[in-house]
């Protein structure tokens, strides 16, 4: 099969969050646009569905694997360039890994995390705002946020964002609304508009 460079650097993006519901979907579309044209030989055509044979018997396996130890469905926050998948570390430990789903929007993406000196007053601002405490380090960004600095955000080189949320609230509804709601306002310092909520199942 065909490889786009920035697929490819996308389905690596959502193997580290485990996106494995968008992985799938990559790897099918890709399968779909795959054609192999009337000047293509028969050893291309023959190595294409071997490929595609491999492709299927694998997602056919892990998503056995995945759907008896119970991770087969998971929480996902989407906004229009941006996707996160949330995850229970523990009874008081959740955490987000987001990642670019749209690759062109790169540039813009780390403008919001380190503002250019002639960028306009409204997007230093928009980062500025949630900088309560943060280290800058070579090769990315840590920063805490929420009323008790109980969320931490760092985002890596690659605009990799993974953000650590500690809670102690016993009511599950109110909870499970609370990490929701604090995920959302970490993905909203980056993108416009407001993330979608979903439950993906594979």
């Amino acid at each position: 099969m065909a490889i786009d460079v920035k697929d490819y650097n996308i389905a690596s993006f959502a193997l580290w969050a485990g996106d494995y519901y968008q992985l799938d979907f990559m790897a099918k579309r890709s399968s779909k646009e795959d054609k192999i044209t009337e000047y293509q030989k028969f050893p291309q055509d023959l190595i294409n569905k071997i490929e595609k044979h491999h492709l299927d018997h694998y997602i056919e396996r892990r998503n056995s694997f995945l759907k008896e130890k119970g991770l087969n469905k998971y929480p996902v926050l989407e906004t229009e360039h941006l996707r996160a998948t949330i995850w229970e570390i523990s009874d008081f430990e959740y955490c987000m890994r987001g990642y670019l789903k749209d690759l062109d929007w790169e540039e813009q993406f780390f403008d919001r995390i380190h503002p250019k000196t002639n960028a306009p007053t409204n997007e230093k601002s928009r980062i500025n705002s949630v900088k309560n405490h943060i280290y800058e380090r070579k090769l990315g960004t840590i920063w805490k946020i929420g009323l008790s600095r109980n969320c931490i955000v760092k985002i890596d080189e690659m605009g990799l964002i993974e953000a650590i949320y500690y809670i102690c609230e016993p009511r599950i509804p109110e909870k499970h609304k609370k990490i929701i709601d604090q995920f959302i306002e970490v993905l909203k310092k980056f993108d416009d508009g407001d993330p979608v909520f979903s439950i993906q199942e594979i």
